[in-house]
This record gives C-alpha cells, sequence and structure tokens, in this order.
C-alpha cells in the first residue's frame, strides 16, 4: 500500500476495487468461500473488497487470525479510528490468552505478527500518544523479533515523545481547498511560477472505482482495455480513461485550476499530450521560468506498480508540447516526484526512487543536467536526508529541500522537513512542526519564496473523504502569519534634547562577527529606522562629533508577534585634554589611587593613575616625587600615621615593581593630619566623605623645578556649541580602569589595554584580562568578540556572583594578521546578558590591545 500511495497519491490504489470472482451474491456463500475470496482479493492488494469479504465470514465463524486481518485492511485504508478499536480488542485478548497461559500451560496464543506495533502505530495516528508510548515500550521489551521493525519502532517511540512537548504555533493556519478537492484523492499542487495556476493530480470524482479484473491497470506497452465501472454499478469509459457514469476517471490525471479571486477553482484536465491514455500521470513540478514542466507517468499490473517514468514538456503555442521520456533518471525502478533544483552551482533535477543502494524503501536522489532532457548518472543524497523508512515529495527552493518522511522522527505517518544547503552539506533536517505536520500522513510541501504560504497534501480530518475520516489526500492552502521586526533609533544629548548630525550604523552578529554594516546619518534628524530580518542578531553604534560613541546589542529571536524595536541613546560629551604646569612642592591628588577602610591594598582603579606617574618618570629622567599618603580622621592618630606610612609603601612598592627605581621614589604617610573637608575629629561623617580624605598625592622633590601635565577637561557639545567645562579631578585625564555594570553587577577590569610590544610575524603572544564582579548581583556575558587574528577564550555560559573574579584570555594570530607591519591598534567587543536598566539594552564595553607587528 506504502510504495503504490507514494508515488501516485496516497489512499487512491487502496479504493480501487477489482470485480467480483463469483456471481453469487455474498450472503449466498458458504463461509468456506467467503474465506477464499477474502484471501484472493487480498493477494491482488484489492483491500475494500477483501474487507468486504472478510467482514463477512468474520459474522458467520469469528477467529482472531481474520480479525487481525480485518485490522489490517483497515489500517492499510487509512480508517484509523476502527483500525485502533479492532487492534485494541485483539490485543487485549492476546493479553489475557497469555496470562492464562501462566497459570494454565497448555493455553493456545495465537501468533500475529506485530500486532502490538500495528496497534501503537494507530494510536500514534489518532494522536493519542501518551497512549501508544507504552505500547511501543512494551513491544519493544517483549515482543518485537525482528531489528528492522524494533528500529521502526524505537523511531515511532521519539515521534510520540516528541510530540508531546512541541508546542502548537499560533502563527500558522491550514485550509482545505475544497472548491478544489474531491471525495476520492486530490494531490501533487505545483504553482507555476508566475502565481497563477495550479498544476494537481486527481481521479476527478466522489465515488470508489470499481475495476473488471482486466482493467486495474496496464500492461507494458501502456495498453488496457480500460472498461470500467463506479461503486453505483453504472459503467463505460472512453479512451481517456474516463468513467462517464461514475462522472470521473479510471486513472490518475494532471488538471490545471486558476483563482477567482483568492479561491482556488476546480481545474480542467490536460489534454492527452500530457495525460496519456492508460497511464496514471502526476507530480508536476516547473523549471524556475515556467517553460518546461516535469511529471510521471505509472503503469500498475493489477495492483503492483510495474512502471513509474519522469516526462518533461515544454511549452508551445500557448499550450504544452508532446511529452518526452527524461534521460538518465529512469529504469528498472519506480522514478518519481520529479523536482527541479541547483546544487554545486549546477542545474539538477531530484527525483524519488527505490532502484537498489539506498538507505530504505524510497530515497531522494538527484542528477546533474547534461543538455535538454538528458541527466547525469543519479547521486543518492545521503544519510542525512534519507532514512531506512520512505522519503518522498521533495520541493526545493532558494537552498531549502523540503520533504516528507516515514523515518525520520515525526508526529504522525510522514512528516515534513526541512533541510538547507550550506554549498556543499545538508543540514540535519528540521521536523516543521504541528500545524504543518499533523498525526497522519502529510506530503507534498510547497512554498513561496519567503515561506509565507504554500500548499501541502494530507488525509488529515476535516477534508473530503469518500469512506471515513482519514482514507483520502486533499490538497490544504498553509498561511504563516507575516512577523516583522524594525528598528527606530532616535540619539539625544543628556538632557533629552533631540542630537542632530548623528551617525548611525547598523551591523548584525554571525558567528560573533559583525556583517552587512548598513549606515546612516542625517543633519535634520535624530530619529532613523531600520527593517530587521527575522531571527538575527545586531549591534548598533551611533557616534557624533563633540561626543562620545555609544552602542547596544538586541536581537529579533523568537518573536511572535511583529515589533518595532526603540533604542533611545544618549550620547557622553567627548573628553579633551589641557596641558597644567606643576611646580615644586605642589601636592597633586591621584582621584583614583583610595583605599578601603582600614587597608592599604592598592585597589585595580589605583594602578591606572600609577601608571600615569610612571610615565612622567620616564619623561623627565631627573624627576624625584614624593608619593604622600592620607587617611580619615577615624581612628587613633598615630595608628593612622602608621596607617598612611603603610599605604605610601604600597604604592611605591607597586611602582617598583614596574621597574622604577627606588631613588626616585619617597613614600611618606601624613596621617589624618591633613583633612580636605569637615570630616575631622569628633565630626560625623559618611564613608563617602570619610573616603574622600583616603588618598594618596605626589609632588616633585628633586629634578625640574616644574613639569607639564594633560589636565582633563569635559566639554558638552551641542551641534558643535562648547555649552558647559569642567575639570574632571584626574590627573592623568583618564576614567580608571573602567566598569560596565548592569542593574546590580559592576564588571571590573584590572587592566583594559595591553601593549604586547614587538611582535614577529609568525609568534601568538597571549594575555589575559582579568576581572571581578564589583556589584552585588550575578554578572554574564553575552558575547566576546573580536577580529579574525584575535583567539578569544572567555566564560561563555558561566555567571558570576558578587566578588568573584575570572578573566578573558586573548592570543594574537599574528600569522592570520591582514593589515601592514607597523603599529597596529586592536579591540575586542563586550556584551554582557545584564541590561542597562534606564534603556532596557544589554551593557556594551571593549577591550584593547596594542603592538608593532615586524616581518
Amino acid at each position: 500500500m506504502n510504495r503504490i500511495s507514494i508515488f501516485l497519491a496516497f489512499s487512491i490504489i487502496g479504493l480501487l476495487s477489482a470485480g467480483s470472482l463469483m456471481a453469487q451474491p455474498i450472503n449466498q456463500a458458504t463461509p468456506e468461500k467467503m474465506l477464499e475470496i477474502a484471501q484472493a482479493k487480498l493477494e491482488m492488494k484489492d483491500y475494500y473488497n477483501a474487507l468486504e469479504w472478510f467482514e463477512k465470514y468474520q459474522e458467520e465463524n469469528e477467529t482472531l487470525e481474520v480479525a487481525f486481518q480485518i485490522a489490517m485492511l483497515e489500517y492499510q485504508l487509512r480508517d484509523y479510528s476502527d483500525a485502533e478499536r479492532s487492534f485494541r480488542s485483539i490485543v487485549r485478548r492476546i493479553d489475557r490468552l497469555k496470562e492464562r497461559k501462566k497459570r494454565k500451560p497448555s493455553t493456545e496464543v495465537p501468533t500475529l505478527p506485530d500486532i502490538r506495533f500495528y496497534y501503537a502505530r494507530t494510536l500514534k495516528m489518532n494522536e493519542r500518544y501518551e497512549d501508544a508510548i507504552p505500547e511501543f515500550e512494551t513491544y519493544m521489551n517483549d515482543e518485537a523479533e525482528d531489528p528492522v521493525m524494533f528500529r521502526r519502532a524505537k523511531t515511532e517511540l521519539a515521534g510520540c515523545r516528541m510530540a508531546l512537548t512541541m508546542e502548537m504555533p499560533a502563527d500558522v493556519t491550514v485550509s482545505n481547498l475544497e472548491d478544489l478537492n474531491t471525495e476520492f484523492a486530490d494531490a501533487s499542487p505545483a504553482i507555476t511560477p508566475d502565481g497563477q495556476n495550479m498544476y494537481y493530480a486527481t481521479f476527478d470524482r466522489d465515488d470508489i472505482i470499481t475495476l473488471d479484473d482486466d482493467a486495474a491497470g496496464s500492461d507494458d506497452s501502456g495498453s488496457g482495455s480500460g472498461s470500467g465501472r463506479s461503486s453505483s454499478g453504472s459503467g463505460g469509459s472512453n479512451a481517456g480513461g474516463a468513467d462517464e457514469g461514475g462522472g470521473g476517471s479510471l486513472f490518475i490525471r494532471i488538471h490545471e485550476a486558476g483563482k477567482n479571486e483568492e479561491v482556488w477553482e476546480k481545474g480542467q484536465v490536460l489534454d492527452q499530450k500530457i495525460n496519456r491514455e492508460d497511464f496514471h500521470c502526476a507530480n508536476p513540478a516547473f523549471s524556475e521560468d515556467g517553460n518546461i514542466m516535469f511529471f510521471t507517468r505509472a503503469s500498475l499490473s493489477g495492483n503492483e506498480v510495474e512502471r513509474s517514468a519522469i516526462y518533461f514538456t515544454k511549452k508551445a503555442d500557448g499550450g504544452w508540447g508532446p511529452a518526452n521520456e527524461v534521460q538518465g533518471v529512469n529504469g528498472d525502478y519506480v522514478a518519481t516526484h520529479p523536482m527541479p533544483g541547483e546544487l554545486y552551482g549546477r542545474d539538477v533535477l531530484f527525483f524519488v526512487s527505490d532502484m537498489d543502494g539506498g538507505y530504505g524503501g524510497y530515497d531522494i536522489y538527484y542528477a546533474t543536467l547534461e543538455g535538454e532532457g538528458v541527466y547525469r548518472n543519479p547521486v543518492n543524497l545521503g544519510d542525512v536526508i534519507n532514512s531506512s523508512g520512505d522519503e518522498a515529495t521533495p520541493f526545493y527552493i532558494d537552498g531549502r529541500l523540503y520533504f516528507s518522511s516515514s523515518g525520520h522522527p515525526g508526529i504522525g505517518g510522514f512528516d515534513i522537513f526541512e533541510a538547507i544547503w550550506d554549498g556543499t552539506t545538508w543540514s540535519k533536517p528540521r521536523n516543521m512542526g504541528k500545524v504543518i505536520n499533523s498525526s497522519v500522513d502529510d506530503l507534498y510541501f510547497n512554498t513561496d519564496l519567503e515561506g509565507y504560504s504554500g500548499f501541502l497534501v494530507s488525509n488529515r480530518p476535516g477534508g473530503k473523504s469518500v469512506r471515513s475520516k482519514t482514507c483520502c489526500d486533499d490538497i490544504w492552502s498553509y498561511q504563516k502569519k507575516r512577523i516583522d521586526a524594525d528598528l527606530v533609533v532616535s540619539v539625544f544629548v543628556a538632557e533629552n534634547e533631540p542630537l542632530l548630525g548623528a551617525s548611525v550604523q547598523l551591523v548584525t552578529i554571525v558567528d560573533d562577527a559583525y556583517e552587512n554594516p548598513k549606515s546612516k546619518s542625517g543633519e535634520k534628524t535624530h530619529n532613523f529606522q531600520y527593517e530587521l530580518e527575522l531571527d538575527a542578531a545586531y549591534a548598533v553604534v551611533v557616534s557624533a562629533d563633540g561626543f562620545l560613541p555609544d552602542t547596544a546589542a538586541f536581537n529579533t529571536v523568537g518573536l511572535t508577534e511583529s515589533k518595532t524595536f526603540e533604542l533611545p541613546f544618549i550620547l557622553m560629551p567627548e573628553v579633551v585634554y589641557d596641558t597644567i604646569t606643576v611646580t615644586r612642592n605642589e601636592p597633586i591628588r591621584l582621584n583614583n589611587i583610595y583605599y578601603d577602610f582600614n587597608d592599604d591594598k592598592i585597589l585595580p582603579d589605583a594602578e591606572k593613575d600609577l601608571t600615569v606617574l610612571i610615565g612622567l618618570l620616564e619623561e623627565y629622567p631627573e624627576l624625584v616625587i614624593e608619593l604622600s599618603s592620607h587617611t580619615d580622621a577615624r581612628g587613633d592618630d598615630a595608628y593612622n600615621e602608621r596607617l598612611s606610612q603603610r599605604r605610601a609603601n604600597s604604592a611605591r612598592a607597586w611602582m617598583l615593581a614596574q621597574g622604577v627605581a627606588s631613588n626616585r621614589i619617597v613614600a611618606k604617610g601624613y596621617g589624618e593630619s591633613q583633612i580636605l573637608n569637615q570630616c575631622k575629629n569628633g565630626v560625623e561623617c559618611t564613608d563617602d566623605e570619610h573616603r574622600y580624605n583616603r588618598r594618596t598625592e605626589f609632588k616633585i622633590l628633586e629634578g625640574p623645578t616644574s613639569i607639564q601635565i594633560k589636565q582633563e577637561k569635559v566639554q558638552k557639545k551641542v551641534r558643535g556649541e562648547v555649552i558647559e567645562e569642567m575639570d574632571s579631578g584626574s590627573a592623568n585625564g583618564s576614567e580608571g580602569s573602567g566598569t560596565l555594570a548592569g542593574k546590580g553587577a559592576i564588571l571590573q577590569f584590572e587592566v583594559k589595554n595591553h601593549d604586547f610590544g614587538t611582535v614577529k610575524r609568525g609568534q601568538k603572544p597571549s594575555f589575559a584580562f582579568k576581572f571581578t564582579n564589583a556589584g552585588d548581583e550575578p554578572l554574564e556575558f553575552d558575547m566576546v568578540s573580536g577580529c579574525e587574528c584575535t583567539q578569544i577564550d572567555w566564560p561563555e555560559g558561566k555567571a558570576f556572583g558578587p566578588g568573584e573574579s575570572g578573566e578573558i584570555t586573548i592570543v594574537y594570530l599574528s600569522d592570520k594578521e591582514e593589515e601592514s607591519p607597523g603599529r597596529l591598534e586592536k579591540s575586542i567587543d563586550l556584551i554582557l546578558k545584564n541590561e542597562d536598566p534606564k534603556r532596557g539594552i544589554p551593557f556594551f564595553d571593549e577591550l584593547n590591545y596594542s603592538l608593532t607587528l615586524v616581518e
């Protein structure tokens, strides 16, 4: 049954009934004769009449063996409701006999091969997954003897479990094409490239076909008597295979349908250049330009497939020209379901076949075009696509292959899958999920280029059916709700005043790399709009003259509704430097060198200012300085003096460890003798106020009478005009080592810049940027990325609690450097999962390293 239905249409052959083998009515035959006729009908694959004779026999002489035949015929005719009841009754009776045999060994238990498997599968087809699972498990644990059936049961079990966890999408709907479908069977829809016409295959009838014994198919040449009658008994057929009395055809024929507004109307049969006499014609498919149509012609011997071959025809004089057999793909095997496509930059023809050497019953193959209608030897698509079951109905569009399979885990009989071609390999097939797939058979999926609408063929309940509610295939349309995403970027200055003249760049993040940059700027607007792709990750970079740039990251993954992403950016004014002159004995405060209460440990923020001091000592070789350390007023005066000395010594030791000569630094602790604010002994102050006094300063002792230091100034500009200017209070104009905070998490690096010095081409120096979560909530990285020449080892997926430390290790791959030798600056982008509570977007920061590359 399945082998036949795969390349014609499901349930078609099962409902072709051969004429009676005896003249007498059923109710006049003896039970023995009933059984004889039933067996003969079954051998002829005349399932409908075989079922009728077995049922009559069972009324006269009930046996478990005949009950099993009836259940299997209901299953093969896809009457799953009746089949479930029949299988359940038999399985329960056999289970009772097995229990009795334990008590009474002489009890006979009939051997009905794999009945529990078919019972479980029928439960699955009726969408009773929870009931099917224990039956599959019992079959696999206690009854399966054939390893092939065991593997099949394992796949079905996986499908049941998948169905229980698979969500029902809210954005996909399917609709029966009621005006086009018949109650018998309709299949293989194909839309012309212009979208105006549908070609499909049908008998174009609503009743079961009854054939004379010599008219169930055709001989090798395709000839046959063609005589027949409908189930009502009226008969006669014309040379084209039409059954005039039954109102339809004895052979599947290709029809062409048009649309009345958005409704597909019943199609008109194509002429005999396509629908050749005594052949079942189906499975149309079109070349990209619509000028070539591929299809299949199949002949039967009795109810067995004798031959199925692929043909093609070209447009001629407003219609289709004569059909010719495709060379190179047909042979002494079934060849069906043609679908033109492209692989390795060449035109190919996908098709389905049961030729030797495949992975299952029917596999998908491709053959490369050599000339008009001529193809190179077929190649199997391999075990990523093909399974130990059957694969059918391939549809290819823009690097995507859709197909149906009974061998990959699915929620029904045949499920529809999607695989992506990357130019060399196929991705693992993805089940298209519920709605597209049902608990029964779903095939012939096709879609438009964007994937929002198309068609499929299914025998799911709700369609037209001549017998049971799941006997016959109908054509269904599907619609996927269009979900759009766009971005609006708004740029402001600190007071939420619109900032004109900014530049915005949107980049797509693919495998930690920035791709497809899209830049916009405008002198008269502060709003910028972009259309977005779904299921994509993005970063936005905003810049403007006189302001520090800002960056944000977001993604469109998992959207179920259309959405406009609104990202407001408030740009901070840029930092500029003025040069100031410092004379001897003038203390210069190092504002980043603070200490925790009652501690002399150098904090990470202090290292930046101490590094600036080292730079001054290098710039002025004769310079000797005093490091002056101070405490707050809390605690004993003498103790504070000792503590301040320890702090000054600590700062001096840090600088000596960096290579500064010991005779160039004098460490002096002043205790609480030089309080800068009101927080003297006996005055109540906050910890922050006290901390202001816990500081380190420096002054010139020897060498030049004055030195020049860059003093940071903050300038806020609106349209280029300085409107406010403030001292930053930092001796070197920096902002310390830098922190990145988000919802209570504070990312604090020991250093954010590293210089590798001179690097020879081929060397791979490394460095670890160490950090601490100085906040009070967990911190986690979302993405860390750099250039191709930077190998990055970062703590992906790890959350750092308050106080926990980690590191990001980089390796400079000089052999992958594309820039010319010389001084090079590199950056590493950091994106946290922690969000900016004001803007609702992830925090973004960067690390930097530099080097001088030489050959």
